[in-house]
């Protein structure tokens, strides 16, 4: 009976983490920063035959270029992603020949994915 106790709060700590994980919009697996949340109607999505090219913006009413680097940092490798580079006001990442840009200007972060 306690094995059985146990796995039932371990199956629901589960499912209650997993419900928490917020992914953006257009990204199949880019998880989006807690406190971060997705502007509606500004995002830009489209495959071309060389590629594909996806924009979406996100708010935060806390973050900084800064905090919102170093979350991706954390992140991003552990999906396949390498840093590429870091500027005043944006970080860049590559994977398998597609390149993710983020831009930060106050309270909104700039998300692209294009293949070069």
């Amino acid at each position: 009976m306690r094995i059985l106790t146990f796995l039932t709060v371990v199956l629901f700590s589960f499912s209650a983490s997993a419900e928490k994980a917020a992914f953006v919009a257009g990204f199949e697996d880019l998880p989006m920063m807690p406190g971060m949340i997705q502007a509606g109607g500004d995002s830009v999505s489209f495959d071309t035959p060389s590629g594909r090219f996806v924009e979406v913006y996100v708010e935060t009413a806390k973050a900084d270029k800064a905090a919102v680097e170093s979350f991706y940092d954390r992140t991003l490798p552990q999906l396949g992603w390498k840093k590429k580079n870091s500027a005043a006001k944006g970080f860049a990442f590559t994977r398998e020949g597609e390149e993710l840009f983020f831009t930060v200007d106050g309270k909104t972060v700039r998300v692209e994915l294009k293949t070069p």
